[in-house]
């Protein structure tokens, strides 16, 4: 089940790149529900050894994160967001004239948004558990959770090097991507696993592993 696993998230990896990059919210919280689908699944269906708990320290920093993300969604009185966020108190005076006077309040301006970016922080937490659940059980082939960023990354900069050529500019994005930044961000994923795999292949040798 790791196995696949890893090949459906790299699916979901390369369908999110093609797709803008994910830069289209609503068409990126659909990989989010595949993500959780995945999950899902993974979880209700593996059947290999456990491996060890994440560690105790990792679980309250993680959920602590999360969790100050969800607390600007609460609902307080008032008077409590006045002490919690004045900025966002004198926000809500200032629309008094046009809604009414607010009698709870949550401290996010934008809840709607918040929740959006609440969901894709529990997605990329659960994308780390579960690439790290199927990472030990394959420990031998662990290399394959980095296959498909090597890949998607190799044709994204292939096809940036043909959009230089023929002259695109960066402001216009390069590859699938509607920014560069986002571009050079994923190239910065997949170069250091693509530097240090021929050291490894050199060190499985010297050892005389098989290599794979």
């Amino acid at each position: 089940m790791s196995y696949v696993t890893i090949g459906v998230l790299g699916l979901v990896l390369i369908g999110a790149a093609i797709a803008n990059g994910g830069a289209d919210q609503a068409t990126w919280n659909y990989f989010l529900a595949a993500i959780g689908a995945i999950t899902a699944a993974h979880f209700a269906i593996a059947r290999e050894p456990k491996i060890a708990r994440v560690d105790r320290v990792a679980w309250i920093s993680g959920a602590v994160f999360v969790g100050l993300a969800a607390f600007q969604l609460v609902p307080f009185p008032a008077e409590v967001t006045a002490i919690l966020s004045p900025a966002r108190h004198e926000i809500a005076r200032s629309a008094e004239r046009l809604v009414g006077p607010y009698m709870i309040l949550p401290i996010s301006s934008l809840p709607n948004k918040t929740v959006l970016l609440l969901l894709e922080l529990i997605g990329h937490a659960t994308v780390l558990l579960l690439v790290r659940d199927a990472v030990l059980k394959i420990r031998e082939q662990c290399w394959l959770a980095a296959l498909p960023i090597v890949l998607l990354c190799s044709a994204e900069a292939a096809l940036a090097a043909m959009q230089a050529a023929a002259g695109q500019k960066p402001i216009e994005g390069f590859g699938t991507f509607v920014s560069y930044d986002h571009f050079a961000g994923l190239v910065e994923m997949g170069v250091p696993f693509a530097a240090v795999f021929p050291f490894a292949i050199l060190g499985q040798r010297e050892r005389g592993e098989p290599i794979g």
